[in-house]
């Protein structure tokens, strides 16, 4: 009897439907179809398998037996079932199955190749297992088994620690459940000077006012103007000359000498200066003075004098209208401004940093 494996052989490692979740097998599926001199090989058979790091000679680093029915020389077995095939066997290295079937040995041993799983296991292999203290993010209502939730990032965004900074640091109070947090800032600019970019000018024009004199005493120029005074009858006291002083003194209504006018030396002989009085006369009995009943006048001329103001009692103010008039233009000139302080509009997280929620585990 000569039996083989056709080239049909299939050896797999055991792709059963499972959640990505799920542990990976260590099971290879075998199937193959055996015949016996072209016929297909019926009926229950006895199967043995072994594993070898070379496709010849060597020692086997694996084996186990199986007992199945083959139909129309199919054949299917799940291999590791009894006999795990942990890493020990599975390594990363070359493996060569040899399969005795009835006692016979078939010939050559078939070469084992990398399937999903074995693809998948090294992948994981050259990444690592995911280390202590590690932080990722889930769309779950819980961390999943190992993992911890991470307290200090509920509500805060995730910022990588600088050089010499503290891991784990937070800053601000976090955000609440979806909470759209809402600021404003107060604006105060500093103040400065307008640019002197050309003349310009300005219409003043001060509204009337009065000075104020509280507590100021002060005293004003005056110089009445020349005016005419009316009146009724009145008098006017004439002039005696006396001889004994040489002077002429105003005279009494009573007949006695009055107050000294002027002295003239001897007016009589005309060498004084001056003007002569209305009348004179060298005796004691007349009436030297008017008694004139015709109401006439008399031009006045006040002289210029200073009013009182060295007394606080003197206190008052001057009505002041200052005129309207225009500035200069004839110089550039610039203007202090200080804007008033101001409010900036209110902003929202929502607007300058849309987010989106998610669990944040550590790694135990």
């Amino acid at each position: 009897m000569t039996m083989k494996i056709l080239p049909c052989a299939i050896l797999a490692l055991a792709a059963l439907a499972a959640p990505a979740s799920a542990a990976v097998p260590h099971e290879l599926t075998f199937t193959a179809r055996l015949v016996d001199d072209g016929t297909p090989f019926e009926g229950a058979i006895d199967l043995s398998f072994d594993l070898y790091a070379a496709p010849s000679g060597g020692t086997s680093i694996w084996t186990e037996s199986a007992s199945t029915t083959a139909s129309l020389g199919l054949v299917a077995v799940r291999l590791g079932t009894t006999t795990p095939l942990d890493t020990a066997v599975i390594d990363g290295g070359d493996l060569y199955l040899q399969v005795t079937v009835d006692s016979t040995v078939l010939s050559p041993r078939l070469a084992i190749g990398s399937v999903p799983y074995a693809v998948r296991a090294a992948y994981a292999d050259e990444c690592g297992a995911v280390p202590a203290g590690s932080v990722m993010f889930f769309d779950l209502d819980a961390c999943p088994a190992g993992w911890s939730p991470l307290d200090a990032a509920r509500g805060r965004a995730i910022v990588g620690t600088p050089a010499g900074g503290a891991v784990g640091g937070t800053v601000g109070a976090p955000l609440g459940d979806v909470e759209n947090r809402a600021h404003g800032h107060t604006v105060d600019p500093a103040s400065t000077a307008t640019a002197a970019s050309g003349a310009h000018d300005h219409t003043v024009n001060p509204a009337q006012v009065t000075s104020s004199a509280v507590n100021l005493a002060h005293t004003h120029d005056v110089d009445p103007a020349l005016f005419t005074a009316t009146g009724g009858v009145h008098n006017h006291a004439w002039a005696i000359w006396t001889q004994s002083s040489l002077m002429w003194n105003t005279w009494n209504s009573d007949g006695t000498t009055g107050q000294l006018l002027v002295d003239y030396t001897n007016g009589l002989g005309g060498t004084g200066t001056g003007s002569y009085p209305l009348e004179t006369d060298q005796g004691a009995t007349d009436t030297f003075y008017t008694a004139d009943s015709t109401p006439h006048s008399h031009d006045i001329d006040v002289p210029p004098t200073t009013s009182g103001g060295t007394s606080t009692s003197m206190n008052h103010g001057h009505l002041v209208d200052v005129a309207t008039t225009t500035s200069s233009t004839a110089a550039t000139h610039t203007h202090a401004v200080d804007v008033a302080s101001t409010a900036s509009s209110t902003a929202t997280t929502g607007e300058v940093m849309p987010y989106l929620q998610l669990l944040a585990c550590r790694r135990d």
